[in-house]
């Protein structure tokens, strides 16, 4: 009869990936947990986009299940879900401040989503990929 003590065995936790959200230089928000939309808000005036300045989102995912080879995209959606914009094969999207100001004026919400999927578009016709939600950019008054 074999026995196994397995919770004495050392288990090395995962890195979560994380994010940092900058607006024209400042960092306003850097996070970890995914779909907390009450956490995960970034919060903007008119007045914070009225400049030359850059709205970006660096995205960092050091996980060890991560397959290699996988893209990363980065996607601005509405609240009704539509695609506003998307950049694929990357961790980082950069929108001149100007421009998010037009897109947010009529929408005063846009949600930012990432994914990952294979380079193959078979495989990934076949799997399930998931959205994570990383944060919400609201314009306020």
């Amino acid at each position: 009869m074999v026995l196994l003590l397995l919770h004495h065995l050392p288990v090395a936790a995962q890195p979560q990936p994380i994010w940092k959200v900058t607006l024209n230089k400042k960092i306003v928000l850097t996070g970890s947990q995914y779909d907390d939309s009450t956490v995960n808000q970034v919060l903007v005036t008119k007045k914070d986009l009225t400049n030359n300045g850059l709205f970006k989102i660096e995205f960092v995912d050091k996980r060890i299940s991560e397959p290699n080879g996988w893209i990363r995209t980065l996607a601005l959606l509405e609240s009704n879900q539509t695609e506003i914009a998307k950049k694929d094969s990357t961790a980082e999207l950069a929108v001149p401040s100007k421009d998010l100001l037009k897109l947010l004026w009529l929408r005063k919400k846009l949600i930012l989503y990432t994914w990952s999927a294979p380079p193959d578009p078979a495989i990934a016709a076949a799997i399930r990929i998931r959205r994570y939600r990383i944060c919400d950019i609201i314009l306020t008054d």
